[in-house]
């Protein structure tokens, strides 16, 4: 009989800890949802403008380079860039 109750004690023991586990799941997801909408909301926004910034500079160098026929990436870097990288 002594086991009997000792098993029983860890099946409640162990539902408890369950449950607590799933409802901190919980909190955590309401808390940091928010949370997250934001900072992704940044990263989309930090991207975007990466994208643009490095999309116009080579749009600049190309018009640059067919127009003028000048490199801007020799303006910029100095003309014995590559051999440095």
């Amino acid at each position: 009989m002594k086991n009997m109750s000792h098993y029983r004690s860890n099946v409640w023991r162990t539902l408890l800890k369950v449950l607590l586990l799933v409802f901190g799941l919980y909190l955590a997801y309401i808390v940091l949802i928010p949370l997250l909408g934001f900072l992704l909301g940044i990263g989309y926004w930090m991207m975007k403008i990466l994208i643009y910034l490095a999309a116009g500079l080579f749009v600049f160098h190309l018009l640059l380079k067919l127009l003028f026929g000048v490199n801007f990436s020799e303006i910029i870097f100095g003309p014995d860039w590559r051999n440095r990288f």
